[in-house]
């Protein structure tokens, strides 16, 4: 049985453990092994979503919707990084909803409900850091010190900076395990800008936050949605806190 004082971060862990052995078997399976990882990560999608409000559900949706795009404009078109089959993994599209359900979720535990404050401080803290180290490297990363204004606006101006404390938690955790491993590789240099680049950028966490808020968006325009207010107003008072 699971100790009550971890129950609510259950299944936090329960999906670090999954993406680092998903990232770790696709990095020794061929393209069918793939797929059926693809399979096996919108089946957890689906029963992620199914405790959530129905506007939440919608926004997961809108994020995979959104995120896919992204993926295969700059990986088949732009070229700004590669999976190792060349091409962009079923998994890829679940495992950015599941992101955002993560995120969600771990917006509202008991964590982030008392030191959400503080969460957003470490995590700036974090970026300056990483941000910096990267600058100072003989390869220089000038594209993910790019992105540190923008998280900066994220974590401090937005009501729902806790959402992004996670986000960026989880996703520097998956870049570098998928880094490591191989399952994918950033360019040393921005197509057609010139930008020299880390592998990976070093606030790329940072620029996941966008998915979120393009999702909130995409799902207030819904018919008949109510505002997705839950996530909100639980991020007004772990700031105000």
């Amino acid at each position: 049985m699971i100790p009550r004082a971890i129950r609510p971060y259950a299944p936090h862990l329960g999906f670090a453990l999954y993406i680092g052995a998903l990232l770790w078997v696709d990095s020794r399976l061929g393209l069918p092994g793939q797929l059926a990882l693809g399979a096996a990560s919108f089946a957890l999608l689906f029963l992620s979503v199914r405790p959530l409000a129905p506007d939440e559900r919608f926004a997961v949706w809108m994020c995979v919707g959104f995120s896919t795009l992204v993926e295969l404009c700059c990986t088949q078109g732009w070229g700004l990084y590669h999976y190792r089959l060349g091409n962009v993994p079923l998994y890829v599209p679940a495992g950015h909803g599941l992101i955002y359900v993560f995120a969600l979720t771990a917006s509202r535990t008991p964590l982030l409900q008392r030191f959400g404050r503080h969460a957003v401080g470490i995590a700036l803290a974090v970026a300056v850091i990483w941000a910096g180290w990267g600058l100072s490297r003989a390869h220089p990363d000038v594209h993910g010190a790019l992105y540190l204004p923008f998280f900066f606006a994220y974590l401090r101006r937005s009501p729902r900076a806790p959402l992004f404390v996670a986000t960026f938690a989880i996703t520097a955790y998956i870049e570098l395990l998928g880094v490591h491993l191989g399952t994918w590789h950033w360019a040393a240099v921005m197509p057609g800008l010139g930008i020299s680049s880390g592998d990976p950028p070093s606030l790329i966490a940072g620029g996941y936050c966008f998915f979120s808020e393009v999702a909130l968006a995409l799902s207030s325009l819904r018919p008949g949605n109510r505002k997705v207010v839950s996530d909100r107003a639980a991020a007004i008072h772990l700031v105000r806190d």
